[in-house]
């Protein structure tokens, strides 16, 4: 009778091990697919972040562009109006360049 007993407890330990490996395989299967999904999304942010750092790029590509368009816009009416003075007044501008050279050389010396 005893060995009736022993075989139903081993036959009781391999069900309940059985049981475990089952419930293990499934839990792994669970942390597969949960690691899969993670990295679905983690991909996603990235390429979201990627696309937005790209549409920030391209406009600050346009407002720089514009703002090189207005400083060189307004660099070349300076020039223009002093080419006009200088034209007009020669002899001030010759007397206001040798002035600003004076100027130029007592500072750059110090």
């Amino acid at each position: 009778m005893q060995n009736i007993h022993t075989d139903k407890s081993y036959k009781s330990a391999d069900g309940a091990i059985a049981g475990l490996g089952e419930k293990l395989s499934a839990d792994v299967n669970d942390v597969r697919d949960d690691v899969k999904s993670l990295k679905e999304n983690v991909s996603a942010l990235g390429q979201s972040l990627k696309d937005e750092a790209c549409a920030k790029t391209d406009e600050l590509k346009d407002l720089a562009s514009e703002k090189l368009e207005g400083v060189m816009k307004r660099g070349d009416e300076s020039l223009k109006f002093l080419d006009e003075e200088v034209k007009a007044n020669p002899r001030s501008a010759v007397a206001i360049a040798f002035a600003a050279g004076i100027l130029a050389n007592f500072l750059l010396r110090r």
